[in-house]
């Protein structure tokens, strides 16, 4: 079946080497990733270089089944986030979560991590001080077993991008800093940019952000149906027709990509 066999072939050939998916459960196991109503035939490349998600606390249990399987076969995952904007309810169909609470909820699952690098809770606002929260009712969890800082970045100026992550990385100069999500918005909002305006916007950041030197992964949000897509914010899969990346995206994804995901 066409579809993510071919974005992901798009996005092979410009270098990509991972991907984030709103889910801890393979694509084809999640019915928000169907192509043309029927679970998509993933790729094995795809799915071998996805980074899943704990999204919230209802996957917790399913985390550590995973990270704890006895299956000779098991391969546990390279890198695993965290609860995914634990502070916002995404279209109120996922639960805001306190610091208190997720450290609860998280301890038994950063203990069972094993080899798989972890990638800490990623809040939707940046500067707020839910990961301070966090650490402070987790032991340890943000001193060594959580490695990286995950970080969603939303600014219409480069500038702003830059700063926001320049200030995390103040909180937290220990760590590395993964950004999951980076655009200049994921609504048309007031972001007006056409395709050349939103070449530049990524250029400028991704060279901003390359010479930082503590910004390990940046991936490039494309989460927005074809219905509502803008140069700002346009998907690279239409689930409907199974049609990849637009000609514009692609030279958004080789300038961004090759550098954001590559191992």
């Amino acid at each position: 079946m066409p579809g993510w066999s071919q974005t992901w072939s798009t996005l092979a050939q410009h270098g990509v080497a991972g991907s984030v998916a709103f889910t801890l459960a393979p694509l084809a196991n999640n019915s928000n990733y169907n192509v043309r109503g029927a679970p998509c035939q993933e790729p094995a490349g795809l799915e071998a270089n996805r980074l899943p998600i704990v999204m919230d606390p209802r996957d917790t249990d399913n985390a550590i089944a995973w990270l704890q399987s006895k299956d000779a076969n098991f391969k546990p995952p390279t890198y695993l986030e965290l609860f995914n904007e634990p502070d916002l309810s995404y279209a109120d169909a996922t639960p805001v979560t306190l610091p208190k609470e997720s450290a609860k909820n998280l301890t038994k699952l950063i203990a069972a991590k094993g080899s798989t690098h972890l990638i800490s809770p990623v809040p939707a606002f940046t500067g707020s001080d839910w990961l301070k929260e966090f650490k402070g009712n987790c032991s340890g969890c943000l001193d060594s077993q959580v490695e990286y800082i995950g970080a969603h970045v939303y600014d219409i100026d480069p500038a702003g991008s830059i700063s926001q992550i320049q200030n995390l990385h103040n909180q937290w100069p220990d760590k590395k800093i993964w950004v999951t999500e980076l655009s200049p918005a994921t609504n048309p909002g007031p972001c007006q940019f056409d395709s050349d305006g939103m070449i530049q916007y990524m250029t400028t950041l991704v060279n901003s952000i390359k010479e930082l030197g503590y910004v390990e992964k940046i991936f490039w949000n494309t989460g927005t149906y074809v219905r509502d897509a803008t140069p700002c914010s346009r998907p690279i899969q239409d689930h409907a027709t199974g049609m990849t990346a637009h000609k514009d995206d692609r030279v958004i994804l080789e300038m961004i990509l090759t550098y954001a995901t590559r191992a």
